[in-house]
Order: structure tokens, then sequence, then C-alpha cells
């Protein structure tokens, strides 16, 4: 696989899908990578016990803020990719959009992938709601826990599911795949030696 520049793969979106559609194509794509970047990232330092060890034994307070960090950064990129197209402060780049801009009569498809990303992706929005972008009082203070459920599996499955969203637009209008792959990213690995 060839690596080509952001600029270029924008240009050719454009040509394809016209400058609106097309420039929010490629910026989906840039933050759904970026997302699933971090959430690698998350994975390679945080998915075994002997990880998080090894972690704990170099320095746990710094690591956990880490973790929190990527944690956070994921649900709030996740909540953006499936955000509302309008909203009363202006437009927002999300897959949403994307369904309004795809004229295509097959795009019945692109709608259903686009309501089953954001069914996948609901839990996250309570996390961002209520205590990542806010100080929620009930959730600081009462007596029971607001957040949906953000399993490990659940974070995963969002992502999959907005890159689904993508990968319909992909093959329907470049007549070509989009993977997801698994960036097995070694240089967070090396921290762990």
């Amino acid at each position: 696989m060839t690596h080509r520049a952001p600029t270029d793969m924008l240009a050719d979106e454009k040509r394809t899908l016209g400058n609106e559609y097309g420039t929010a194509f490629c910026h989906c794509k840039q933050e759904l990578w970026r997302i699933a970047e971090s959430w690698d990232r998350y994975e390679a330092l945080f998915c075994t016990t002997e990880r998080v060890e090894i972690l704990n034994a170099s320095g746990g307070h710094f690591w956990g803020s880490v973790q929190s960090i990527l944690f956070d950064h994921v649900l709030l990129g996740i909540c953006r990719l499936t955000d509302k197209h309008d909203m009363r402060s202006g437009k927002n780049v999300s897959v949403e959009m994307l369904g309004k801009l795809d004229t295509k009569q097959h795009n019945k498809r692109l709608h259903q992938r686009i309501s089953q990303a954001k069914k996948k992706c609901s839990f996250a929005r309570s996390w961002r709601d209520k205590r990542i972008a806010h100080n929620d009082y009930l959730q600081m203070v009462g007596p029971v826990n607001l957040l949906g459920k953000a399993t490990r599996r659940r974070v995963t499955s969002a992502i999959v599911s907005i890159h689904e969203v993508l990968r319909w637009v992909q093959q329907k209008h470049f007549d070509g795949d989009m993977m997801l792959y698994e960036m097995g990213d070694s240089s967070t690995l090396s921290v762990l030696s």
C-alpha cells in the first residue's frame, strides 16, 4: 500500500464527490484513522494484566493519566464522527453529513449504516456530556453512575461501525475498499521493553 499526502487524497475525493461531499468524506476518514490509531495504542498498552503491571511498576499514576487521556480522546472522536450534521452553532463534519450529501439512489444503505453507527456509538455520548466535556452534577454526586457502559469491545465495535459507513462510500464512489488496519504500533510496544 502506498501512502499519499492528505492534500492529494482531498483533491481526488473532491474531484469524484464534489467539493463539499469530498471534503467531508476526506475529513471523516482522517478523524477515523486518528481515533483508530489512538485506540490501537490504548489496547497495546492496557489490554493485558501483564502490561498494566509493567506500566504500574514504572509509574502507575503517569500511566493511569495516559490511559484516561487516550480513552477520552477516542470517545470524543467517536462522538464527533456521529454527531448531528446541523447544530445551532453551525454544521458538523460527521457521517450524518455524508448521508445528507450523497444523492445516489442507492444511499438508503448508507443511511442504514449511519443509523447503525449512531446506535453503536451512543454510549460514548453520556461520557462526553456527563464527564469529559461537562461536570454533570448528578454524575458527580449522585448515587448512580449515569455513564453508558464503555467496554473495550463496545469501543472497538463503535469504531468498526463508523468504518463501515466510510467503507460504503469508498466502495460505491471509488470502486475500491477501505480497510481499517490494525496498526500494531511497535513504538508503543517498545515502551514496555
